[in-house]
């Protein structure tokens, strides 16, 4: 009567493809893999990285080191005021 012979594969390779479009959009996906969505070998796949050696996304791994605190508008010429 049912049929219990349901191919899971394509559900989670679509699942990796929506994964692996949020890490490119810069969000986390360290938490895919805590509740089972994808597993480390797919994170893995996915980063580059071993699960749990880090959790930055490929936008903060882009992001230059900026050590000033100087702010927009702090380079003002008191001369002109």
């Amino acid at each position: 009567m049912f049929n219990f012979n349901f191919d899971f594969s394509k559900s989670f390779a679509a699942m990796q493809s929506l994964v692996k479009q949020s890490y490119d959009w810069g969000q986390p996906i360290d938490g895919f893999v805590k509740t089972g969505a994808i597993t480390a070998n797919a994170y893995k796949e996915i980063t580059g990285q071993d699960y749990g050696q880090s959790n930055a996304s490929p936008v903060e791994e882009k992001q230059p080191a900026n050590e000033s605190t100087e702010t927009a508008g702090d380079d003002h010429d008191q001369a002109n005021d």
